[in-house]
């Protein structure tokens, strides 16, 4: 289950990867959404009762670490502002040429 979530983010991720703004949205849902997960999984292995997606420490870390890293694409995609990516912008400038 816990696999299958992983999965959907991902591919959240890759689509939201497309802009700068959709980066900016998908990171603040990711550190939300892993904070939730992370608080829930804390609780579940430190207590150890009610684990419905079989959860460990090294989730608990890895879970950890990818809200960090959504952290700072939030921190970064507000630093640059809404602008396409690097191909759309390669392929713009190639149409004026």
């Amino acid at each position: 289950m816990l696999n299958i979530m992983h999965l959907i983010v991902g591919a959240l991720a890759v689509l939201a990867a497309r802009r700068t703004s959709g980066t900016a949205l998908f990171s603040l849902a990711a550190t939300v959404w892993f904070a939730g997960i992370n608080a829930y999984s804390i609780l579940v292995v430190t207590i150890g009762s009610g684990d419905r997606l079989n959860l460990n420490w090294a989730t608990v870390i890895l879970q950890l670490v990818t809200m960090l890293a959504a952290i700072v694409m939030l921190a970064l995609s507000f630093r640059e502002g809404d602008q396409p990516a690097d191909s759309e912008r390669d392929r713009a400038s190639s149409r004026r040429e």
